[in-house]
């Protein structure tokens, strides 16, 4: 494409109705160039004459310098108004005819049209949004859109810096195995009654950050519901962490060990059953690793039920059932059964998955019955009051301790 058909308003369209829309949905770049570097004929340019009137008529370059907006393209031959043809909107220019959506080329009434095409107030507002337009390209730091995105951004890392406050006081709670909640949680220094570790452990990290401090005190001064410190958002918070963040890097590890065991305890909780689901594997740093995977609810206590459950959770999770080498759990009849347990129910989707009585259950089934016999019986109750003897004084405990 040649430099004049790039300077030239004509050249975007060869019909009006198309160019009614084309010059408005231009790159900035390109309409920047056209505002500022449109094709302007030297001085001996020879314009093109056609008879009107009666008469050949031909443009006068000295229009250019009169009408500062007026521009003259060699392509149509013809003149536009740089400032409405480019800047004035979509639903603005639909009646708009001579100077906005099609040039000018009526020779003999230009003077009288261009004087009235200078007062109409279309023409006054795309000059003002033609010069804030020049001033957005030319001073993008003062752009108002940029200034507004720039405010945003800093919001966003301000409520990004927050969620993490709130995330480590969780984790530290959780860490600790303490309580979030109190009985009054309430963000007043002065309220009485325990504001519950989350809110105090919160505080306690705003003392040291004025970010943190700051939203602390906005949302005591605001009456906004809106707080982000709620159990809502604290379990939300927990959840993700636990799923996305624990969960997701234990299968990681889990998968790139490839052989693990499975550990599974079913019990009751509030009338309803759920199954406790463990993980034991080696990680790369050769240590032998028994992790939490999940409580799973169970719609009944067979077997097949529990088996059935087991194989859909671990699949669900990306572990593939024949990588698995070992079973642990206790020795009821639905989970150790070689005819109908959950033990055979693996070992038939993975033959070389062993099934071990889990050594906990056998060494509380051991002292059970052996506590039948009057002898085990007064042993074990002596070595229970020995270890309150020395649990009942730190004194005593550290000397135990010592001699161990």
């Amino acid at each position: 494409m040649m430099q004049q058909d790039i300077n030239d308003i004509g050249k975007l369209s060869t019909t009006s109705e198309k160019f009614a829309s084309s010059p408005y949905k231009l790159p900035v770049g390109q309409k920047y160039h056209l505002i500022k570097s449109h094709f302007a004929p030297p001085f001996n340019y020879q314009f093109p004459t056609r008879f009107l009137h009666q008469c050949r008529r031909g443009f006068q370059s000295r229009y250019l310098s009169e009408y500062s907006w007026m521009v003259y393209s060699p392509s149509v031959d013809g003149v536009f108004c740089k400032h409405c043809a480019l800047m004035t909107p979509m639903h603005c220019r639909k009646d708009k005819g001579a100077f906005v959506n099609k040039p000018f080329i009526n020779w003999h009434k230009l003077q009288e049209k261009a004087k009235r095409h200078e007062q109409m107030k279309y023409h006054h507002d795309a000059m003002i949004a033609t010069e804030s337009f020049l001033n957005s390209v030319e001073n993008p730091e003062q752009n108002v859109n940029n200034r507004i995105d720039d405010e945003r951004w800093k919001n966003v890392i301000r409520n990004r810096h927050f969620v993490k406050c709130v995330s480590d006081a969780i984790l530290f709670c959780g860490r600790q195995c303490i309580a979030l909640r109190g009985d009054n949680e309430v963000l007043n220094e002065d309220s009485c009654g325990n504001t519950g570790n989350f809110l105090a452990a919160l505080q306690m990290i705003a003392n040291h950050d004025n970010i943190l401090k700051q939203h602390l005190d906005n949302i005591q001064l605001s009456s906004r519901n809106i707080t982000y410190l709620s159990p809502s958002i604290q379990n939300e918070i927990i959840e993700i962490i636990g799923q996305d963040i624990i969960l997701k890097n234990l299968l990681e590890e889990i998968k790139a060990a490839k052989l693990y065991s499975v550990m599974a305890d079913e019990g009751t909780s509030h009338s309803k059953e759920q199954l406790a689901l463990y993980a034991r594997f080696i990680d790369k740093s050769n240590d032998v690793r028994e992790d939490f995977i999940a409580f799973i609810h169970l719609p009944g206590i067979t077997g097949e039920v529990i088996a059935e459950t087991i194989v859909s959770t671990l699949q669900g999770l990306g572990l593939k059932i024949e990588n698995i080498r070992g079973q642990g759990y206790d020795g009821a009849a639905n989970m150790s059964s070689d005819n109908v347990g959950v033990q055979r129910r693996i070992r038939e989707r993975s033959p070389k998955a062993v099934y071990v009585h889990c050594s906990g259950h056998c060494l509380d089934l051991i002292i059970s019955h052996s506590c039948a016999l009057p002898q085990i019986r007064n042993v074990i109750d002596k070595l229970k009051r020995c270890c309150l003897y020395f649990l009942g004084s730190p004194k005593r405990e550290g000397k135990a301790n010592y001699a161990l």
